[in-house]
């Protein structure tokens, strides 16, 4: 233990922060270059021997600046000519650093200590020169290389045959082609040679030899979308030594390709892990895969995310990992006050789960992979501690030795023993929920912010048998229209057959070059300025009759994005920031109903794209984006549902629609602007500027809009989450811009107008969410509801200042839209309408309202937009009737059946829920002795008019029932919406019915 205790010492005074190393000409690997009689003895030689600079030192990469602020400083790792920090004890006296080259005194890595990166893969073509060699390979999958095995290899098993030290793609020169044509022989050749669908080292993992695809559950973590994301990250961590600025020149990297989770083996793959990933959800399963990695010496460097926000991202929030934002010199020609090097880089968050801050040039995903290449220096050290005596493997609790160096809380305390404090007082820095709360603003301990609700700490959800039958859900007779990540959009029947004429593919025709009219591939023409080329449908499309042909079009946008002329007047104030942001278009679609099943005109035959026959008429439009390529996937192109709405009232459905960021359109429906136009033509927008914020010109912002009436009817509203110009710009440069709003809005549909006292301000960016609205108050009024990434939800009327906002304390990330209804959960049945949010912390809120539900003030609450994309089939349509009636109630057959009539009693339901009064019933009939019967191929037996409002008894009399008949009763709207089944038991016995009572009808009724 004193050999233990003895190398903490050392080892804490090994690690160091620093910005980049200058890029330089020569690669080297190992670094630094030094004629060793054992070059596997990296304790002993992996490490600068010199504690001054000199720029023609054989120890140090070519061409390095001695004297470069930041690089090798070697004065106390600070810039003494900004006076205004290094006099400061806050600025920590103008603090550049410190460098890595401090560390490298220590160790420059091994080539043993394998960093794993969590990410979307390898761009194979893009590697050579800086990774190449870098990449770990799997000798459990693969053969002795040619001339092997080196007898003096003590590492690698013999496997290192040209006994540089490394184990790499590089030992099999000469024996491998280059098969994918880079030029170079990389892992993805031996991955193409010597795959033989056997598991020959038993992990798992069939041929893994160079880390793994958990996307695609194959052997090539390849970079498919070719995003670069995971190759950036890695060359921060590991890069070589004299090409790029790798932190552990000598580790080594292991590409895990990611898709929807981050989850990855700890037990095959890596000794410290890269993460700069954001996933939608926070589950137990990755909180187990965080701890386990946690307990087997493995630590996580996890980023902050990139929205210069104090939100919570995942994976980083869970427990057990080392979270990391950026921080560095605040640029624009050192402007900023005080001229620091501690100021936040603008994409990167902040926060108390903030464990350390990493000097860099761009965000937090910088950050994580620099941090990775520091955590790879620590291993190394340890492991050379290990190897020259002065410590021992991490000690478990029962006294055995582990397999790892350390473990992962002696590696995080490792980390914070080595940084600085950077310790500035911010008094409230969000504006709703300070310790004393501003006017306006409710007090933590008011009744909206404690409302108890007595459920079990843990609720599991799983479908019961029976279900789809009692909710009439499993055969609903609909087709399902969705957006993919492959550029299309696919329309299926309820079998999981294709509606002829779908997939569509979603691409300007006047951008391209060449299509396959199979595989819909495509090339785009020169120079038509694409910033992505936008592949990914992330939300819903939306339905309705624009055309007015009685069939429904899918209106609908992609994140393909182009810098080109905006087709909006941006506001001034955008424009004078020149190159700080890049403004261009997306495109939003209208599709016809049978896709490109019908001939196309002579017109769209004439042209490359061979889909366009599916566009409407007029279709696509550009819709302008303030800042093209704002975030990856989630900020480019279109993030929101486009609603529909007859605004003007003539018969005829408008698009409202907005791209990622951007100002709101609201279209006709040949795709002309229903605003008009300005500009010598652009399309007039939702207004940007007055209103009642004072972060002006704002734009909406990575969120969903909606449409409802606020004010009882008179007028339509626009709603949507928003952003001003300097929180817009607080994402994009260092530091914070003092005065940056994030809002919520509303505008006048008719006129584009803000409403009175719009927009308001709310804590953050509003994700995906989209708001809602419904009547909380029983006034007859609608309010607009819409949470936010930190903590709030607001709801707040029409007129309403911002101060006199309704505002929930939703303890978390609102990552999609509330929702208004009757929620009898456990305590919350009061019979009230409640609302509902979730957040991405994985919580279930509800708040109160004082609309008792089923009145009807109920009925007008609901009537607006009460959920995501305004009815229960998300149609996203303002006109469509999509609620369900209510279940029935008390539904009875009287009597011995005569002459084969029976009479059935019942408690009449609604039209939309438990509102107004149905359409009709229908009866149907159906073997007695079958327990869940298909209501599709019942026999019908007569449909009957609805004699009762909602609530009131009602009665009808079927005829023709046979013996060994059980019947099934349902009510419908006008729209054709249809309640859950009724099932009575066969005639003549007068049986009520009993199939799960009151806590059945309250499941249905939850469900819609």
């Amino acid at each position: 233990m004193e050999k233990f205790a003895r190398a903490r010492v050392r080892r804490s005074a090994m690690v160091a922060l620093a910005l980049a190393l200058p890029v330089a000409a020569v690669a080297i690997l190992p670094f630094p270059a030094k004629v060793v009689p054992n070059v596997y003895d990296y304790a002993n030689y992996l490490f600068l021997d010199k504690t001054d600079c000199q720029g023609d030192h054989s120890d140090l990469p070519a061409n390095v600046d001695c004297g470069g602020v930041g690089d090798f400083q070697t004065t106390n790792y600070r810039d003494t000519t900004r006076i205004d920090t290094s006099q400061s004890a806050q600025e920590l006296y103008g603090v550049v650093g410190p460098s890595t080259n401090m560390a490298w005194r220590i160790t420059t890595g091994r080539p043993d200590v394998v960093i794993a990166v969590i990410d979307d893969g390898v761009q194979w073509d893009q590697s050579v020169g800086y990774l190449n060699r870098k990449y770990y390979i799997n000798r459990g999958e693969l053969p002795m290389p040619p001339g092997g095995p080196n007898a003096a290899d003590t590492i690698f098993g013999g496997y290192d045959v040209n006994g540089d030290g490394v184990f790499n793609s590089i030992d099999y020169a000469g024996a491998v082609a280059d098969l994918n044509g880079n030029g170079f022989v990389d892992p993805q050749d031996l991955i193409r040679t010597y795959s033989d669908s056997v598991d020959d080292d038993g992990n798992g993992y069939v041929d893994d030899i160079a880390g793994w695809d958990f996307y695609e559950n194959d052997n090539d973590p390849n970079d498919d979308v070719d995003f670069g994301h995971g190759n950036g990250r890695s060359r921060d961590a590991v890069a070589e030594a004299g090409v790029e600025d790798g932190q552990c020149p000598n580790c080594m990297v292991m590409p895990l390709r990611v898709g929807d989770s981050f989850i990855a083996d700890v037990n095959h793959f890596g000794e410290a892990i890269e993460d700069a990933l954001g996933t939608l959800n926070h589950t137990s399963f990755g909180q187990a895969a965080v701890d386990y990695a946690y307990y087997h010496g493995v630590i996580i460097n996890a980023s902050e995310a990139d929205e210069a926000a104090g939100h919570h991202n995942w994976p980083a929030a869970y427990d057990h990992t080392m979270v990391v934002n950026a921080i560095g010199d605040a640029g624009i020609d050192q402007a900023a006050v005080p001229n620091s090097f501690l100021h936040l880089l603008g994409c990167t968050n902040f926060g108390g789960y903030s464990f350390v801050s990493i000097p860099g040039v761009k965000c937090s995903s910088e950050a994580a992979g620099r941090s990775a290449g520091v955590s790879g220096l620590l291993v190394s050290a340890a492991k050379n501690a290990i190897d020259r005596g002065d410590m021992t493997r991490y000690v478990r609790d029962d006294g055995s030795l582990a397999s790892f160096p350390l473990s992962g809380e002696e590696m995080k305390q490792l980390w914070r023993l080595a940084a600085d404090d950077i310790d500035f007082a911010s008094p409230c820095p969000d504006h709703a929920f300070c310790d004393e709360p501003p006017s306006g603003v409710p007090s933590p301990t008011a009744p909206a912010n404690n409302y108890a609700i007595n459920t079990p700490d843990s609720i599991r959800y799983q479908s019961v048998r029976g279900w789809d039958y009692f909710t009439g859900y499993a055969y609903p007779g609909l087709e399902i229209a969705v957006g993919s990540h492959d550029n299309h959009v696919y329309v299926w029947h309820q079998d999981g057959t294709l509606v002829p004429g779908w997939p569509v593919v979603l691409r300007d025709p006047a951008k391209v070059a060449t299509m396959n009219p199979v595989t819909h591939n495509f090339t785009l023409l020169p120079g038509v300025g694409a910033v992505r080329d936008g592949t990914k449908v992330i939300v819903s499309p939306s339905l309705g009759d624009l055309d007015g042909d009685g069939d429904l079009e899918i209106v609908v946008g992609v994140n393909e994005q182009y810098a080109e002329d905006p087709n909006a007047a941006l506001a001034p104030e955008l424009l004078a920031l020149g190159y700080l942001v890049v403004p261009g278009n997306a495109r939003i679609y209208a599709l016809h109903h049978d896709g490109a099943n019908h001939p196309a005109t002579p017109a769209q035959a004439a042209t490359p794209h061979t889909q366009d026959q599916a566009y409407v008429a007029g279709w696509p439009v550009p819709i302008a984006v303030i800042q093209t390529d704002l975030l990856p996937d989630v900020g480019t192109g279109t993030n929101g549902q486009s609603p529909l709405a007859d605004i003007d009232g003539d018969g005829t459905l408008e698009v409202v629609t907005a791209s990622a960021a951007g100002p709101g359109y609201i279209l006709n429906h040949d795709g002309t602007s229903f605003l008009g136009t300005v500009d010598g033509g652009k399309y007039r927008t939702l207004t940007t500027s007055g209103g009642a914020a004072t972060d002006v010109p704002s734009y909406i912002a990575v969120g969903a809009l909606s449409v409802a009436s606020l004010d009882g009817g008179a007028h339509l509203s626009v709603l949507g989450p928003g952003g001003g110009l300097k929180r817009v710009v607080d994402v994009v440069i260092p530091a914070q811009q003092l005065g940056g709003e994030d809002h919520f809005a509303f505008w006048n549909a008719t006129t584009g107008a803000y409403e009175p006292n719009s927009p308001v301000v709310v804590n953050d960016l509003q994700f995906f969410a989209g708001p809602i609205a419904g009547d909380i108050n029983g006034d007859g009024l609608a309010e607009g509801i819409q949470g936010s990434a930190v903590s709030d939800t607001v709801a707040v009327g029409l007129g309403v200042p911002s101060a006199a906002a309704t505002r929930y304390h939703s303890g978390g990330w609102t990552v999609s839209s509330a929702a208004i209804g009757d929620a009898p959960l456990g305590a919350a049945e009061d019979g009230q309408l409640q609302i509902a949010t979730t957040t991405r912390e994985g919580y279930l809120r509800l708040y109160p309202t004082s609309v008792a539900a089923g009145s009807a003030a109920a009925c007008t609450a609901l009537s607006q937009w009460p959920e995501y994309g305004h009815d229960a089939h998300h149609s996203g349509n303002y006109q469509v009737d999509a609620e369900r009636p209510y279940p029935l109630r008390g539904v009875s057959a009287a009597g011995e059946p005569v002459g084969g009539s029976v009479s059935v009693s019942l408690i009449a339901t609604g039209d939309d829920r438990a509102c107004g009064r149905a359409a009709r019933y229908e009866v149907r009939g159906a073997p007695a002795d079958v327990l869940d019967p298909d209501w599709r191929t019942a026999t019908p037996l007569g449909t009957f008019a609805v004699g009762a409002d909602a609530g009131q008894p009602d009665s009808f009399t079927v005829s023709g029932v046979t013996p060994g008949t059980a019947l099934l009763v349902r009510a419908f709207d006008q729209a054709g919406n249809g309640s859950a089944v009724s099932r009575l038991p066969e005639p003549p016995r007068a049986l009520a019915l009993a199939f799960g009572g009151l806590l059945l009808f309250a499941l249905s009724r939850w469900v819609k």
